[in-house]
């Protein structure tokens, strides 16, 4: 079997009625699903809003084979048709759902439907059950995957039974995520694995006003958020470098305190777990601020 309608039956699906378009966006949905750690199967209803002068359409379902393992599809139950299609272009409904092994052992399906190849006047509503795919689920608990809509293998198209409009319709997919039991917790919190400052003064471990001075680290995970960070009690300007690497950097005023520079780092991962606050390096780097301008003492002798 093959993997994706031919071009022969795109053809056939859509020249009945042409690509016209809809009054209104068409939005196929995946509503998200909580299962329940013992469930051996989960059933996926796929949604439909705007099916008032659908004609036709196609699209790619996907979703993680190590996590969901296809089982069977329903097909347009709530448009009458009950029976589970293992091939497409199967008559009289003018449904095509694609189910061979070497598409569902990758995570895909492709689904194709014609109302007016086979001349059917059922209606939908909005948020009916346009069609189901059942999955079994592993057992454990916290893995989850999106079931989601592709272009690959079979593209998205729409097409409408009206000759009102000349607009091309828009095709709105929105993903569902499927969990089984609760999400794994997270128990380790974030830490900064290197922290280092430097200014830009020419003696990199000394700053007067208007220099910059720097905080350079690391975090040792994602982190939810860009740090806070203060450096000599002015707030810093954080980026984000790559990947888990950030600078912070202050100029100097010239009404922060002399000495050695103070700062704080607070930060959270990706869970929202906070760190704990860093206020100092791991490479024993130091910048001294120095605001005081060098005077000069002119010592005279008194002669004879």
């Amino acid at each position: 079997m093959r993997n994706l309608l031919s071009k022969a039956q795109v053809a056939l699906f859509f020249s009945f009625i042409g690509f016209l378009s809809l009054e209104a966006s068409v939005t196929f949905y995946i509503e998200d699903q909580q299962v329940d750690e013992t469930a051996t199967e989960v059933v996926v209803p796929v949604k439909l809003n705007g099916w008032e002068d659908l004609a036709a359409f196609q699209f790619t379902l996907n979703w993680d084979p190590q996590v969901l393992e296809f089982k069977s599809v329903t097909t347009f139950h709530s448009l009458g048709f009950t029976d589970a299609f293992p091939g497409f272009l199967a008559p009289p409904d003018g449904a095509s759902v694609n189910t061979s092994s070497d598409l569902t052992d990758i995570g895909k399906i492709t689904v194709a439907y014609s109302r007016a190849l086979y001349g059917s006047d059922s209606t939908l509503a909005d948020g009916e059950t346009l069609m189901e795919v059942t999955f079994t689920v592993p057992e454990g608990s916290g893995a989850s995957s999106d079931v989601y809509f592709s272009e690959d293998p079979t593209e998205f198209d729409l097409a409408s039974v009206s000759l009102e409009s000349s607009e091309i319709p828009d095709m709105v997919t929105q993903k569902g995520t499927i969990t089984i039991g609760q999400p794994a917790t997270d128990s380790t919190l974030p830490t900064l694995t290197s922290v280092s400052v430097a200014s830009d003064n020419s003696q990199t471990s000394l700053a007067k006003s208007g220099d910059t001075v720097s905080l350079s680290f690391s975090a040792s995970e994602t982190l939810g958020s860009l740090p806070v960070v203060t450096i000599a009690g002015e707030s810093a300007s954080v980026s984000n470098t790559s990947g888990n690497d950030y600078v912070a950097t202050v100029v100097l005023s010239g009404d922060e305190t002399e000495g050695a520079t103070s700062f704080t780092i607070d930060f959270s991962d990706a869970s929202g777990d906070a760190g704990a606050q860093v206020t100092a390096t791991t490479d024993s780097s130091l910048v001294t601020i120095d605001l005081t301008a060098p005077t000069v003492t002119i010592a005279s002798t008194a002669s004879d």
